[in-house]
């Protein structure tokens, strides 16, 4: 196998496990992570965005890792409840 192809399946199992043990419900599969939420209704779009916020953060952290960039060190993961009291999150109606 081509090892830069090894070195990304390193990463994303590195991603994949961090988001498992970061999140609220400890799970990656999306049918569980929105099994509370009535889809129609919108409901589940908060945490859709504070979820791939978490992940996009990360990845810039692991790419930067990677890359050599020096950073200011690893990224804090807020709860989704505070989260949901920061300016960025959506306003529910």
């Amino acid at each position: 196998m081509d090892p830069a192809s090894v070195k990304c399946l390193a990463l994303t199992h590195e991603l994949h496990d961090w988001f498992r043990e970061n999140n609220t419900k400890k799970v990656a599969c999306c049918r569980i992570l929105t099994k509370e939420f009535k889809m129609a209704e919108g409901q589940h779009k908060s945490q859709c965005i504070y979820y791939t916020g978490m992940c996009a953060a990360k990845t810039a952290e692991l790419a930067a890792r990677e890359l050599g960039i020096p950073t200011t060190g690893e990224i804090k993961v807020l709860t989704y409840e505070e989260y949901l009291k920061t300016p960025v999150a959506p306003q529910t109606a």
